[in-house]
């Protein structure tokens, strides 16, 4: 039987993209839900915050900092009605929130904006069918 030597890196490596994997997947469906309720009528409008912008270009950084990128921005802003929506999209295994992220939603939770961190998809998804049935009723 011939045996493999797998080097640490690669398993690293592998590890990471199946993270990105569970991330982007979580949240392809969810915008594929979003869209649904959209085009329902049941929020108003919805966007990813694109924070997938890493780069080992130190230029890159500097100009996104003098734009304003600031670390901890919630994934999605969700509009239903009279609510926004910051939501923060982990992973169901694994993900961590950051301490900017939590700055960023205990600034955003009030009476007019709710913020929530979700484990994955489903919780995404049965947090805002929540907030549209407390809209609704």
């Amino acid at each position: 039987m011939k045996q493999y030597y797998i080097k640490p890196r690669q398993t690293q490596e592998a590890v990471k993209r199946r993270i990105n994997y569970d991330e982007d997947r979580d949240a392809m469906r969810l915008a594929g839900y979003l869209l649904m309720l959209q085009r329902q009528g049941k929020i108003s409008v919805y966007s990813h915050i694109p924070h997938e912008t890493y780069t080992k270009s130190w230029n890159v950084k500097r100009k996104n900092k003098l734009k304003g990128v600031r670390a901890g921005v919630p994934d999605y802003i969700i509009v239903i009605n009279d609510k926004v929506i910051f939501l923060e999209l982990k992973r169901e295994k694994g993900g961590v929130v950051s301490k900017d992220q939590i700055e960023w939603l205990a600034a955003t939770d009030n009476k007019i904006t709710i913020s929530t961190v979700a484990k994955g998809y489903q919780a995404a998804k049965d947090f805002i069918d929540r907030i549209i049935e407390r809209n609704e009723n």
